[in-house]
């Protein structure tokens, strides 16, 4: 009779328990979804910001890249042949990338936007940028990103300065 006591009481509580415990493990669900999308648009951010600072300049995005979701970098180091960098996002993929596009910064990637300054601070529009010396116009840039996992996002927006100042 002890026996069958304890047992109902043991499931009585347990009962009581599995709301709050279901709980709990959604909720760390979306703290680790939250998480995820942080670190991986910061990563993807700094990432960006230390080709950004390396560059010796920017050239215009390779034919079919819009310049508006993609940043190509000319970086020169000391001994080295100079390089193009080009990050580009794909937005039917979601994924933000470097160089090729299997080299992936971040996926999950809802919304990648650049957008370029001239020195006086004024952004350059479409009717600028179609001309052919719009990079060497170009004293800043602005990345945009939004990163979702899940039914959670991460924003983040990162100004740099481009080339000798």
């Amino acid at each position: 009779m002890e026996l069958l006591v304890a047992v109902a009481v043991s499931a009585i509580a347990l009962g009581a328990a599995w709301p709050w415990l279901w709980n709990a493990a959604e909720a760390a669900r979306a703290i680790d979804a939250r998480a995820q999308a942080a670190t991986s648009a910061a990563f993807a951010a700094r990432s960006i910001m230390a080709d950004l600072e390396l560059a010796s300049g920017l050239l215009a995005p390779p034919a079919g890249v819009a310049p508006e979701r993609s940043l190509r970098i000319q970086q020169r180091r000391p001994g080295e042949p100079a390089e193009s960098i080009l990050v580009a996002w794909d937005p039917t993929r979601q994924v933000l990338w470097r160089k090729t596009s299997s080299s992936y910064l971040a996926d999950h990637v809802e919304s990648f936007s650049v957008s370029y300054f001239d020195r006086l601070g004024e952004p350059l529009g479409p009717v600028q940028m179609t001309l052919g010396d719009w990079p060497d116009s170009v004293a800043r840039v602005r990345i945009a990103l939004v990163v979702a996992t899940r039914a959670e996002r991460s924003s983040l927006v990162r100004d740099a300065l481009v080339g000798p100042q």
